[in-house]
């Protein structure tokens, strides 16, 4: 069996949910800049668009890889954009992974855009932000 990041770092780790597939290029310079950030700090980021392999024509890899990174992850940083197919699915695994472990922490980066909620998925993620600060 694989060692998980974990298992190999003790650094902080932390999986960042976030567009990949048609992400505002503005977006991911931002990303860009506060992953840079995390890591400075000495903590260990699995960024998807750089640490996911995309080249999987099915999907099922990328499912798995992102899967083993919210099961690994200390903290989940969430950028939230309702229009990224994946960071739905991201979230919905998340949501599964604090049946096993309700210690990770959610920091949600772009707040503001939630407000007001327009859907029950944006109550979920500010729900779960609350809950797991």
């Amino acid at each position: 069996m694989p060692e998980t990041i974990e298992k190999v770092s003790n650094k902080p780790y932390v999986y960042l949910i976030c567009p990949v597939r048609n992400a505002d290029p503005e977006v991911l310079a931002k990303l860009k800049l506060y992953v840079a950030d995390l890591e400075a700090q000495g903590k260990t980021v699995h960024w998807p668009p750089r640490d996911t392999d995309q080249s999987d024509p099915t999907g099922v890899k990328i499912l798995e890889q992102n899967r083993q990174a919210t099961l690994d992850a200390k903290e989940i940083h969430i950028w939230w954009d309702p229009e990224s197919k994946g960071s739905h699915i991201d979230l919905g695994m998340l949501a599964m992974a604090l049946l096993f472990d309700s210690t990770k922490k959610i920091i949600l980066l772009n707040r503001n855009s939630l407000y007001p909620p327009k859907t029950k998925v944006e109550n979920l993620i500010l729900e779960l932000a609350k809950r797991y600060w």
